[in-house]
């Protein structure tokens, strides 16, 4: 049996929510990305935005699980203004060459065409391969699928 660690970012608790399901799911080990940024209220959004338009790392506070005694990472953000979350960013960045194999989760508000050249499984592939990660899946989840817990029928291939 793989050894699961899930990491993830969340600044509403949507994300979180799916990490904790899939964690659950596959008996893992958690471990949650924590900003030592401020993103409450208006500005703090702001700063979120700025930061992925930007592809922007930010000051993390130090994680406890190394990545490299896990099988399998599964990485879970938020987007925002259509890519990766910050805190997410430098994570990856900082453990790149510590994650073997590699499944993402994004969490979304806002609906796109699947084909667009603003389609957000793209643009994550595409800023991995350029850190050197290679991911396996990726899955794509509507904050709307959170609220009704529809998004599990999209991990029901993990359970085997």
């Amino acid at each position: 049996m793989e050894k699961v660690l899930v990491v993830y970012y969340s600044r509403s608790g949507k994300t979180r929510e799916v990490a904790e399901y899939i964690k659950d799911l596959l008996k893992g080990d958690i471990e949650e990305v924590i900003s030592l940024r401020n993103r409450d209220g208006f500005w703090g959004i702001l700063i979120s935005i700025y930061e992925s338009l930007f592809r922007k790392r930010t000051p993390i506070k130090n994680v406890e699980k190394d990545p490299s005694s896990y099988d399998l990472v599964i990485i879970g953000t938020p987007i925002w203004a259509g890519n990766l979350s910050s805190p997410i960013r430098t994570y990856i960045s900082k453990f790149r060459d510590r994650l073997k194999k590699v499944i993402v989760f994004y969490t979304y508000s806002l609906k796109r065409e699947e084909n667009s050249e603003r389609n957000p499984a793209k643009i994550i592939e595409d800023e991995l391969k350029k850190m050197g990660v290679f991911v396996r899946e990726i899955i794509s989840i509507h904050e709307e699928e959170v609220e009704n817990g529809s998004f599990k029928e999209k991990l029901k291939w993990k359970e085997d």
